[in-house]
């Protein structure tokens, strides 16, 4: 398997919020700088195993053809927003960083871990799919084709998963939330997106 460069400083969360006692809107910008923030987790023959130090970020399958299915979780650290606030919009942009069979479908689904404060992803086997609950709220995306490294693409909008994240009664402002990115079982996937 290679492993290609990936800028992870460009994957982004942006998060249209109102504060329910403000009349303002605000946008939240958050960029995975950390390496170990953007993660795989293979499902398949190597069951569990974790990459936690990938230069990038490849999904459903690390390589074309259904090759060793994987889920991507991401971490975003130090998020902004009061318990509670309002979530009009939120995306993740991604930046190609391989067209790898860019142009066969990808259908995934995205949701949060269901944490006030998610935890740092570790080499431990199973560390996405072995944490505690996850959202309600699930967004499927059907991924456009990649065609170009550097475009930017992004997810349709997380409001409801973000949502879900910080209504919990825990939830401080500066913590920490986890997404994750799987293959869509109802749609599978037969193409690989590489960010």
């Amino acid at each position: 398997m290679l492993k290609r460069s990936i800028l992870l400083t460009f994957v982004v969360l942006a998060v249209a919020l109102a504060v329910p006692k403000c009349v303002s809107a605000a946008t939240v910008d958050i960029r995975i700088t950390n390496g170990a923030d953007g993660v795989e987790e293979r499902i398949g023959p190597n069951n569990g195993a974790m990459d936690v130090t990938s230069s990038d970020l490849e999904f459903p399958y690390e390589d074309p053809g259904q090759v060793d299915p994987q889920i991507v979780g991401m971490r975003f650290v130090n998020v902004p927003l009061v318990q509670g606030a309002v979530i009009t919009n939120a995306y993740i942009e991604f930046e190609v960083d391989e067209t790898k069979s860019g142009t066969l479908p990808v259908n995934v689904l995205i949701n949060g871990q269901l944490s006030p404060n998610a935890e740092a992803f570790k080499s431990t086997a199973g560390n996405i799919t072995a944490r505690s609950s996850w959202t309600t709220a699930v967004v499927p995306w059907a991924v456009p084709n990649w065609t170009k490294n550097d475009e930017k693409w992004q997810t349709p909008n997380l409001a409801a998963v973000i949502q879900e994240i910080v209504n919990q009664p825990e939830w401080a402002y500066g913590n920490a939330l986890v997404l994750k990115v799987v293959d869509d079982p109802a749609n599978p996937s037969t193409g690989v997106r590489c960010a």
